[in-house]
């Protein structure tokens, strides 16, 4: 599934240098500058892997990108047990996969996640060629992909705890897990994975975390030829937009210039850019002067 996506080379060679190194890919930017995109062209576009996200948030616990513990289930499977019953409560059956997991041992995660649901998970279709895979390991054996991109976005909202509690396996390609007797690492039988972790900038990251990663700002150029260009060559990649290029150009000037008078915490940049010009085609005779107004929906995102 190949996806819209315009490729700067600098990207490509940090992509490939990171598989190479052993090492994440941090990428940092403003909201909305196209870096969680990256990952799902890494994957779709690129090199031909599978492709997991999460999205940390507030909330997030250390050990939740790891695994995760499903006492629910657990205390319900308590609750109908018998006397006599065959069913165990070893805490180890109740370790779900987290999303590194996944990109370390999939097939180890699709068995713990067939049983305890309550961690991270690919897509359907995913999964589904995992179970075919397992069942029939010559079937297509050379075409289904043999390594994962993993998406951790905003890695930011979460407190420190949470990134350093990767150090572990960004250094050895394993961790461990409580109740289990050894360690999850990377099968050998599947290439290294491509981890990628964006950053909003909402919060200081820790330096030992900043160490293990490689760091690639993404941002759009402030100079207003370079930055209508930069808007365009990412237009043009895009097959559902189609807008007179004269017009195309016009948007890109009104976007930037937003994003110059914005005071707010909030500025237009690549994602209301893409938007504007889908929804252009609603008022295609609109004026430059018009378009402030009829449009002030997708750009004015600040409060008033």
């Amino acid at each position: 599934m190949k996806i819209n996506y315009f490729w700067d080379e600098k990207h490509k060679f940090a992509i490939k240098a990171a598989i190479k190194a052993k090492r994440p890919l941090l990428v940092r930017g403003e909201p909305g500058v196209g870096k969680s995109t990256l990952a799902k062209a890494a994957a779709f576009n690129l090199l031909n892997r599978y492709y997991i996200s999460e999205t940390v948030t507030a909330c997030t616990e250390p050990n939740d990108l790891l695994w995760q513990f499903d006492a629910v289930q657990r205390l319900g499977d308590a609750q109908v047990s018998k006397p006599g019953s065959t069913i165990t409560l070893d805490k180890e059956k109740y370790i779900a996969p987290g999303i590194l997991w996944w990109a370390y041992q999939p097939e180890e995660a699709l068995k713990r996640y067939g049983y305890c649901s309550g961690g991270c998970s690919p897509s359907i279709k995913i999964m589904e060629e995992l179970r075919i895979g397992n069942e029939n390991s010559e079937s297509d054996s050379e075409s289904r992909p043999k390594g994962w991109v993993v998406l951790i976005d905003e890695i930011d909202k979460a407190d420190a705890n949470v990134p350093n509690s990767l150090l572990e396996a960004f250094a050895e390609n394993s961790f461990t897990v409580p109740y289990l007797k050894k360690a999850v690492e990377l099968d050998k039988n599947w290439d290294q994975p491509l981890i990628i972790i964006t950053s909003n900038e909402d919060r200081q990251l820790p330096p030992a975390f900043l160490r293990r990663c490689f760091a690639l700002h993404m941002e759009i150029p402030e100079e207003l030829d370079e930055a209508v260009k930069w808007l365009l060559d990412r237009a043009e990649a895009c097959s559902d937009i189609d807008v007179d290029p004269k017009a195309l150009e016009d948007l890109a000037v009104k976007v930037v210039e937003d994003r110059k008078r914005s005071s707010g915490p909030h500025r237009p940049g690549l994602s209301e850019f893409l938007d504007l010009a889908r929804v252009f085609s609603l008022s295609p005779n609109s004026s430059s002067a018009e378009l402030g107004e009829n449009f002030s929906f997708v750009l004015q995102k600040n409060a008033r």
